[in-house]
């Protein structure tokens, strides 16, 4: 009885999306675990109609992870744009992403809170083969400044390809 009183507890304690103080290496670079043309490995994802599917899993996904927190009149956040995209086919898929996130106004749903806070969201997904529905294996959110959104949180260096 008692187990189940203390899992009943962290299960609510899960707030939602918990945007954690940024750290450096929170969230991984993808684009550098992608590499394109050997099968088998993370391929980056530049196809529109698949990133669109993404989005879906990731926004699915966040809403479960706030249903689970169980916290009625929550924050909640919604899904602002996609940075890296990874893929691996295995038996079905796996899917690799980061993303800002932004809270969504209490009064509105459907209104991003321009005083709210922003994250940014690394997710590892699983979609098993012929389902629709992706599986989140990890997640990682750090907070961030309406700033910093579109940015990475890293250097860049790119040179000519």
């Amino acid at each position: 009885m008692l187990v189940k009183i203390v899992a009943l507890f962290f299960a609510s304690a899960a707030y939602a999306l918990d945007l954690e103080d940024a750290r450096p290496g929170a969230i991984p670079t993808l684009f550098r675990e992608a590499q394109s043309g050997t099968p088998g490995a993370y391929q980056k994802v530049t196809d529109a109609a698949e990133k669109e599917r993404i989005k879906t899993y990731i926004n699915d996904n966040i809403k479960k992870l706030e249903s689970k927190s169980g916290r009625l009149g929550g924050v909640h956040h919604r899904l602002l744009d996609l940075h890296d995209t990874i893929e691996q086919q295995v038996q079905g898929k796996n899917i690799k992403v980061v993303f800002d996130v932004a809270q969504m106004k209490a009064s509105a749903p459907q209104t991003v809170d321009e005083n709210g806070q922003y994250g940014q969201c690394y997710f590892k997904l699983h979609l098993p083969l012929n389902a629709n529905e992706a599986t989140l294996q990890e997640h990682t959110c750090i907070k961030i400044t309406k700033d910093q959104l579109g940015h990475h949180h890293h250097h860049h260096h790119q040179h000519g390809q």
